[in-house]
């Protein structure tokens, strides 16, 4: 066995036919190519939307498809959307909210209404404008939740931000559950924030 000292533990998540597993790989020298492969096939560095899957997705940015995830999602929606976020700014995901919010379906977004309620109040004011319900959470010292939950089926969540820099700069991650159990899990707490 490799020394703890050396050892670098590369954990991959995937997702299988619905269920999620974790491959955890201690490089050894017939391993480490491998590995080292993995770290650098841009390829791999996503899973493309396919919002018809049932199973668990997964998105990694920057330019990773998590931005066309949750518009996929959002688009797709047929009675709710519900939407906790630190930071909504980027354009393409407020107007993917109103356009839902056009055909009637359901649109609420709680915000971070400390730290960034003025970085979050144009795109709020927007949204405000064409139908969505905007709530500014200030109970907490950062309203730091990045979730979005459509028509109580889909969870979306992970460190992406609703912003451009989330999408085109940033490392970021974004999972996309199709499990009406864990959304209704998420959406407890949605109601507990409004």
């Amino acid at each position: 066995m490799t020394n703890c000292r050396t050892c670098t533990i590369f954990c991959v998540l995937a997702a299988m036919i619905g269920t999620a597993w974790v491959a955890v790989v201690w490089p050894t020298p017939t391993t480490r190519p491998v590995v080292r492969q993995l770290a650098q096939d841009q390829s791999l560095a996503a899973t493309r939307p396919d919002m018809g899957a049932a199973g668990p997705r997964a998105y990694f940015s920057p330019h990773g498809g998590a931005q066309e995830a949750i518009v996929g999602a959002v688009t797709g929606a047929k009675s709710t959307v519900d939407v906790e976020m630190y930071l909504l700014s980027n354009p393409a995901l407020i107007d993917s909210l109103i356009s839902a919010a056009k055909r009637k379906v359901s649109v609420t977004v709680i915000l971070d209404g400390g730290e960034e309620r003025a970085a979050n109040t144009p795109g709020a004011t927007r949204l405000a404008q064409n139908g969505v319900m905007v709530f500014w959470n200030t109970s907490y010292t950062i309203f730091h939740d990045k979730i979005w939950l459509v028509d109580n089926s889909v969870t979306i969540t992970g460190s992406f931000n609703g912003t451009v820099s989330a999408e085109n700069k940033n490392a970021e991650n974004l999972l996309v559950l199709h499990d009406s159990s864990m959304a209704a899990a998420y959406a407890a707490d949605f109601k507990k924030h409004l």
